[in-house]
């Protein structure tokens, strides 16, 4: 038995096809504006989809340094908003409630024998991996 084309599941040719009806992404350039070289840079970076991938990697990389660095804190504030429903006459009646409940969770580790700082640098470290491969992808 042989087979002169590729198998495709009927979900790949359904989501072929749903892409296919989307429309090819358009970018417009204003033909009074004077461009900067950086802005035409972003420009074309932001519409290729390698670069544009690329550079959402490094932002994710950039924010994972600060969520480290968040360990470093020792409070935390919580807050929250509630929605009840409320008797009121013969029915019901949702009423939303917004409360703040000053809560301070004091937690202070002194010895972790350098376990938070090694966490900030490994993720410094993948946000340089995720620089680099940004301006590889130039």
């Amino acid at each position: 038995m042989t087979y002169d084309k590729p198998w495709h599941s009927s979900d790949e040719v359904r989501q072929e096809q749903r892409l296919k009806s989307y429309p090819e992404p358009r970018y417009s350039i204003d033909a009074i504006h004077v461009y900067t070289l950086a802005e035409l840079i972003d420009l074309v970076e932001s519409h290729n989809p390698e670069t544009h991938a690329a550079w959402l990697n490094a932002k994710a990389e950039a924010a994972s340094v600060g969520v480290s660095k968040a360990a470093l804190f020792p409070a935390v504030a919580l807050a929250y908003t509630s929605r009840e429903g409320m008797l009121i006459d013969a029915g019901f009646h949702w009423q939303a409630i917004g409360l703040f409940q000053p809560t301070l969770n004091l937690n202070y580790l002194i010895f972790d024998f350098g376990r938070r700082s090694s966490i900030i640098a490994k993720t410094k470290v993948t946000l340089i991996a995720a620089d680099f491969a940004f301006n590889n992808t130039h």
